[in-house]
């Protein structure tokens, strides 16, 4: 989780205001980050924990597609 957490600091501490053209493909990878510890949870884990992992290792999944539809979205409106 240390990694997805590094990521979100770091999208949060970005100097000045962000746009979400900018902001999409960084959300885009603190998803797919916490995917990857998700992933490592359920290899190492049983029991209730795991299938906590497996929810959240699902949303995560979810949330960074979602994250790769606003940047298609985005990039077809600037080239518009």
């Amino acid at each position: 989780m240390r990694e997805a957490i590094d990521a979100c600091i770091t999208v949060l501490d970005a100097p000045g205001p962000l746009d979400r053209r900018l902001l999409a493909p960084w959300l885009k990878v603190v998803h797919e980050r916490a995917a990857d510890v998700f992933r490592r949870g359920i290899r190492e884990t049983t029991g209730t924990l795991r299938a906590q992992m497996l929810h959240g290792l699902k949303q995560a999944e979810e949330d960074a597609i979602w994250m790769q539809q606003a940047i298609d979205a985005l990039s077809r409106d600037n080239a518009n």
